[in-house]
């Protein structure tokens, strides 16, 4: 329950403050951030049709999840439908994390190991991969 109610706090406060300020922070600096004040519209018609599916995923996302009450309280998605998806999000992300805690128990150091091994290699990897895509897309733009 504790895990539940910390998470609703979170993405509502994010939620708030995005309904609050974020239009105030896109106009002050949306073009050091390159998002200008016509994405808006853009925006609150895509949490319309699938960003609400957003609310509930992206909690199993690390980074994602911090800015998706945010944005949605900006694009002034209702205060019904973001908590609709957003509460039933934390539920799941709650229940989720929970439960393997309590599955893997006294394992949960071995799995860790791994866990540590897995986060290098992936980062190793994202180093490797990241300035070969970046050399590709920028070597079709200039034969263009």
């Amino acid at each position: 329950m504790v895990t539940f109610s910390g998470s609703v706090c979170g993405i509502s406060l994010s939620y708030f403050l995005g309904r609050t300020v974020g239009l105030n922070i896109i106009e002050k600096y949306g073009s050091v951030i390159h998002f200008k004040m016509d994405k808006i519209q853009k925006v609150h018609d895509w949490f319309n049709r699938i960003g609400k599916i957003t609310l509930i995923f992206g909690y199993f996302i690390p980074g994602v999840r911090h800015f998706t009450g945010f944005v949605a309280g900006m694009s002034r998605l209702e205060l019904s439908v973001f908590a609709r998806y957003a509460y039933t999000g934390a539920f799941c992300w709650s229940i989720t994390f929970l439960s393997i805690g309590f599955i893997l128990g006294k394992q949960w150091f071995k799995i860790h190991a791994y866990m540590h091994l897995i986060t290098i290699f992936s980062i190793l990897l994202l180093i490797a991969v990241v300035p070969i895509y970046y050399f590709l897309v920028h070597s079709k733009i200039r034969q263009k």
